[in-house]
């Protein structure tokens, strides 16, 4: 018998018959296939599940087929043994073969913070005129700064290319909400989308402010912008009547994608922090609020920030949710889709502050420094991060 093969010997045993010649049949061989990470491998041409890794035996000539499945949030680093790369493998088993199909942990953090912030590039600000003054800045995603002068006469926001050269500007827009590339806007004519040098490219004249309409723009999460807006300023239908809490999202083009009134019965706060709103990475929109001092408001208490969320077509997805103890608001979106609370109230540098997760972030800030330069970063990695230090 030769190695590797057994033999097989079959004697027919007959009247004038002989016996017949040795029958190879081939052994069986091992195949093994291991995992390390959080990962699985599918394997075709095995007797087995070989999900979690296993030891198997195939004839020689078999081929079997492996497709690596990282775990969510990791990955997939890739085949040691008698496979390599990070594709798929196909493998003809001619003898023992081991396989290691190696996973790694992916890092949710990862390109949040630019690897280099790039040089910075300063321009100097002519004075805004008497009565005029310099105050809020940002950039879209190409690194177009845009900083807001207001007073007396209208707020125009002045756009400066990244290298610090003179754009053009957003005439009536007293709310902007950055883009990718240029901006959108709010002013008494509705809203805009505009490009970085001013120009129009879409326009919903059905927004728009007035003496009972406040309105307040947030760019959304996922591209485009938010505009929340109430008919409760100076509560013109009466402490009991219903004030309207209008929520209208537009689509990075511009277009409008919805609108709702989510709400009701009650006189929300009559101040200029007093709504902020903002989308997750599934086009839903959260919207919180101050109650304000003097009563019910959608049947929640006085000086308490309530919530709610709307989805993308407009429709509620919670009802008002009483989430915090009255204060300025802002929220910020986490990773993972989670959504941050702080909630602080008190006057000047003196305040109490209480956290959550899976609420607003409330913050108050009384703090304006003194100076007429806004600078950026030339990093096209950091192309949204933008520091604007202006006259107040």
């Amino acid at each position: 018998m030769r190695a590797g093969w057994a033999a097989v010997v079959a004697a027919v045993m007959g009247c004038g018959h002989g016996s017949s010649p040795d029958v190879a049949v081939p052994l069986p061989l091992v195949v093994s296939v291991h995992i390390h990470g959080p990962g699985k491998v599918e394997a075709s041409g095995l007797p087995l599940d070989c999900l979690d890794g296993c030891e198997a035996s195939v004839l020689p000539g078999t081929v079997l087929h492996l497709n690596a499945r990282a775990n969510p949030a990791a990955n997939f680093d890739g085949w040691e043994g008698a496979c390599v790369g990070v594709g798929a493998c196909d493998l003809t088993v001619t003898r023992a073969a081991e396989v290691t199909a190696r996973f790694s942990a992916s890092d949710p953090c990862a390109g949040i913070v630019p690897a280099s912030m790039g040089a910075a590039v300063s321009a100097t600000l002519p004075p805004p005129g008497a009565r005029r003054f310099c105050d809020a800045a940002t950039s879209d995603g190409q690194g177009n700064v845009a900083h807001e002068v207001y007073g007396m006469g209208p707020t125009v926001w002045q756009v400066y290319a990244p290298d610090g050269t003179k754009m053009g500007r957003l005439l009536d827009a007293y709310k902007i909400a950055e883009q990718d590339s240029g901006f959108h806007a709010v002013g008494y004519s509705g809203f805009t989308a505009r490009s970085a040098d001013g120009t129009v490219l879409a326009q919903e004249r059905g927004v728009a402010g007035g003496s009972s309409v406040a309105t307040w723009m947030f760019p959304a999460r996922t591209g485009g912008s938010i505009i929340v807006s109430t008919d409760s300023w100076g509560c013109p239908n009466g402490r009991n009547g219903h004030s309207a809490v209008t929520v209208w999202r537009f689509a990075v083009s511009g277009a409008l994608t919805s609108v709702v009134d989510i709400g009701g019965t009650g006189c929300p706060a009559s101040s200029s922090d007093a709504f902020v709103a903002l989308s997750d990475d599934h086009d839903n929109t959260f919207v919180a609020l101050n109650t304000g001092c003097c009563g019910s408001v959608f049947g929640l208490p006085p000086e308490r920030v309530i919530a709610r969320w709307v989805d993308a077509e407009g429709r509620p997805l919670t009802p008002w949710m009483d989430v915090a103890a009255a204060g300025n608001i802002e929220v910020a979106p986490l990773i993972r889709r989670i959504t941050a609370s702080r909630s602080c109230v008190g006057k000047g540098h003196t305040r109490w502050c209480r956290s959550s997760v899976g609420r607003p972030t409330i913050r108050s800030s009384c703090t304006r420094r003194r100076e007429t330069t806004a600078e950026r970063s030339s990093s096209p990695a950091a192309s949204g991060s933008t520091s604007a230090e202006m006259e107040p």
